[in-house]
């Protein structure tokens, strides 16, 4: 006979309970790979430029692979002053340590399998390997203020570089050429989650690992 007390017994005892399940082990068993998505706005002579020419809330926009945000990648300053080029940011050091009191941001999250992971990394790889020779587009920001495409070799700016990145592990991410984005277009993307905004000083990582956590067991959202 059919017990149904016990049917439910079974189905509770075997429900995933999201505070229980370390994150790093579960993208690994399901092949899930994030990828995040920071854009900021800090108060400075460059950020000042860039918001002018693409009425945009925020002037830049990085990429990675790490939620602590402490190996993130653009183009633009390490540091106050310094020429705008491919930088390897940490959100606690360089420019946004120079700016902690004003500067703000907002997070995104999209998820890939291992195959197009791999390729958004390979193409990183190729821009580390070039960065010698990068510069920042400052012409690709006046290209994008009058709706021209930008291909200047070896020249680009921080929402072209991130668009770059993510077109190089699914091209149907982007729906218009890289150099076409500003950094508050990156958010409307298809398959781009919201994590989380504010003081960029307050950034709390357990907050998006929870969110990550609830993005994949409860929203069941889409990897790409």
């Amino acid at each position: 006979m059919f017990d149904i007390s016990e049917f439910i017994s079974v189905c509770e005892s075997n429900i995933i309970n999201k505070d229980e399940i370390v994150l790093g082990d579960y993208l690994k068993d399901n092949d899930i790979y994030p990828i995040y998505i920071l854009l900021t706005y800090i108060d400075t002579t460059l950020t000042k430029i860039i918001e002018f020419i693409t009425h945009d809330p925020f002037s830049h926009a990085s990429i990675g692979f790490d939620y602590k945000l402490k190996d993130i990648y653009s183009f633009g300053r390490k540091v106050k002053d310094s020429m705008a080029t491919f930088i390897n940011e940490n959100i606690n050091e360089g420019i946004f340590k120079d700016v902690a009191d004003n500067a703000i941001y907002s997070l995104y999250v999209t998820f890939v399998n291992k195959e197009k992971y791999d390729l958004m990394r390979k193409k990183l790889n190729e821009f580390k390997k070039r960065s010698p020779n990068l510069r920042f587009s400052f012409k690709g920001l006046l290209n994008i203020a009058m709706g021209k495409e930008s291909h200047f070799a070896d020249e680009y700016f921080c929402s072209q570089f991130v668009t770059e990145i993510l077109k190089a592990g699914d091209a149907s991410y982007i729906s218009r050429d890289p150099s076409l984005y500003t950094p508050s277009d990156l958010r409307k993307i298809k398959n781009i989650y919201f994590i989380s905004k504010g003081k960029l000083r307050n950034y709390d990582y357990k907050n998006t690992e929870n969110k990550i956590k609830r993005l994949l067991l409860e929203k069941n959202v889409p990897i790409k």
